[in-house]
């Protein structure tokens, strides 16, 4: 959906429009016409949610000579945003370096490499860019290049024992920038040869989510109830087993999970919460209406609990990190009790806001590690 303007002759798509109120110019983001069925459709809208964090790939790579030493080193860096498929409002992803020896803290910083990778002549090196853009056409796979840019043997080498920076924001095509993703990586110390090793932190935002009960699944929000008996479920497909561990075995270095509590939850006032995972992609993958649905490694979440109208990100426990890197969650879980007592209490009894509410809701933060 967009609006035309003609200007010198040439007709050009709006990116924001406006309108006179009083004198006053104020700034429209929906835009209706009155088509010939005399009902209105919608023309125009401007979108003003930033775009998801992208995904970033890190990766010291050793050219060797023909006798089995370095003969020069490079940092291979990979972007790319999440999804299982192009975003045809993608801009791009642009990656800056270094800054006084630290992470970069805002995209407009002075790290910018204007300087081509030899592998996409078309973009500075610090911008991937994205469908009308630039050269790449699907930005849900990674592209890479090269740090220092087109390294080679005469390329000044790269400090051994040094900790590099790259951090990553979105752009899409309404201007809306997203929060940053930092990544690093630390060189090997002179006459080490380096293990392969790809650093990584992405989101991931669940597809879907609602509440399991005996009459069957129910889309929307996570209840966690006795009586009825109700559990709650957050839905990510394949998006964990696609992106962890597609090199080599991860190790999980941190893990968050987003909850939002709303304020007329009518359980406890503060409330526990137990984070089970399984393997359901999606809710079609569940067994039957009455039938029991797998809890993995039920853990109870700490600090302890959430009360009504509050959210943050709460990290995951350990057994279910160590699910993740066994490549065996698809979907997670919050239980009705706690797993080590016979039954339920009422601070057991809660509500958690589904994707519907917030888009936020569910997201993961994971960092891990990857030795090829």
């Amino acid at each position: 959906m967009a609006i035309w303007i003609k200007v010198d002759g040439t007709w050009q798509q709006a990116a924001q429009a406006w309108v006179k109120i009083g004198g006053v110019y104020r700034q429209v983001t929906n835009a209706y016409h009155k088509g010939t069925d005399h009902t209105y459709h919608q023309a125009f809208l401007y979108d003003k949610t930033p775009p998801d964090p992208p995904q970033v790939s890190l990766e010291i790579i050793d050219a060797l000579t023909a006798g089995g030493k370095i003969d020069y080193r490079y940092i291979k860096v990979g972007a790319r945003l999440n999804g299982a498929s192009n975003d045809n409002t993608a801009r791009l992803i642009r990656v800056l370096t270094n800054y006084a020896g630290k992470a970069p803290t805002g995209h407009e910083g002075g790290t910018y490499t204007s300087t081509p990778d030899k592998d996409w002549p078309k973009e500075p090196w610090s911008e991937w860019r994205y469908n009308q853009y630039g050269q790449h056409t699907d930005s849900s796979v990674y592209n890479y290049k090269q740090w220092p840019v087109n390294a080679s043997a005469n390329t000044e080498p790269i400090a051994n024992d040094h900790q590099f920076f790259f951090t990553a924001w979105a752009l899409d095509n309404n201007g809306n920038w997203s929060a940053p993703t930092s990544a690093s990586i630390t060189t090997p110390k002179a006459g080490v040869l380096a293990s392969n090793v790809i650093v990584r932190e992405a989101n991931f935002q669940p597809n879907s989510s609602g509440s399991w009960r005996s009459a069957g699944f129910q889309s929307g929000d996570l209840v966690q109830m006795g009586n009825p008996r109700s559990v709650g479920l957050f839905f990510y497909g394949n998006q964990l087993t696609d992106a962890i561990g597609s090199h080599g075995a991860p190790t999980i270095r941190s893990a968050q999970i987003w909850l939002k509590r709303p304020a007329d939850d009518g359980g406890s006032q503060a409330a526990d919460l137990y984070l089970f995972s399984n393997g359901y992609a999606a809710p079609g993958d569940l067994p039957a209406a009455g039938a029991s649905i797998t809890k993995n490694t039920p853990t109870k979440i700490t600090p302890p609990m959430l009360s009504k109208g509050m959210d943050g990100w709460y990290p995951l426990p350990d057994a279910i990190k160590g699910a993740i890197e066994h490549d065996t969650v698809k979907a997670l879980g919050l239980d009705y009790k706690d797993p080590v007592k016979a039954g339920y209490f009422p601070t057991d009894q809660s509500t958690i806001s589904g994707v519907g509410d917030d888009l936020k809701n569910g997201q993961l933060h994971i960092t891990w590690a990857e030795k090829v």
